[in-house]
């Protein structure tokens, strides 16, 4: 299944169609019909896409580690959520077909997990910094994830509209809600101080 996956996204047909798993199916000598072993059709090779991305992003992060170190939060989550958006690039033009396929309703709750696993990742991209609490402990960390996924799934949407040089809009949106973002989490952080526990602390 991984050598069909590979020679479809590499095809010259549409990629997330049952035609390109059946082009590939036939480039490895088998028969067109032998795209059936992947049993979800075409959005199966969507998923595998996505968590090859979203797998070497992690990678790419680990091995930037003492890089993100040295930024701001903000600057942390901005490049996290650009290298993860340059990685769309090639397939930008038939991106929206795939996320028809991941809105089904027999394929959300894998895309679901998927979007609450990349926005962890995005979240620990920002570091320990960014783990201190700015909403009651059980509800915080899902907030945050939430939040940080609103503003990728965004940033993908406005990607496919997108005609700058270099989907150079794209990130200066991503660039606006992070650091929107940032100024919402500062002030949740100054509000905290004024909390009737907190008051009460200081007397």
């Amino acid at each position: 299944t991984t050598e069909i996956y590979t020679l479809s996204l590499h095809d010259a047909l549409p990629i997330w169609t049952v035609d390109a798993l059946s082009s590939a199916a036939v480039g490895l000598g088998l028969s067109p019909a032998a795209h059936g072993i992947l049993a979800r059709g075409p959005v199966e090779l969507v998923e595998h896409f996505v968590s090859g991305c979203d797998a070497a992003l992690a990678k790419e992060l680990q091995e930037r580690h003492e890089e993100l170190a040295e930024l701001e939060i903000q600057n942390r989550l901005l490049l996290a959520m650009q290298s993860r958006l340059q990685m769309l690039e090639p397939h930008v033009d038939t991106w929206s077909q795939a996320l028809a396929l991941r809105t089904l309703p027999t394929n959300l709750p894998t895309t679901l997990h998927s979007a609450h696993a990349l926005a962890s990742t995005f979240l620990e991209a920002c570091g320990g910094d960014a783990q201190s609490p700015l909403a009651p402990a059980l509800v915080d960390p899902h907030l945050k994830r939430v939040a940080i996924g609103a503003i990728y799934g965004a940033a993908e949407l406005y990607m496919l509209t997108d005609k700058s040089p270099g989907f150079s809009d794209t990130f200066l949106f991503v660039e606006r809600e992070v650091s929107s973002l940032h100024s919402v989490a500062g002030v949740a952080r100054q509000l905290q101080a004024y909390s009737p526990a907190n008051l009460l602390m200081t007397l």
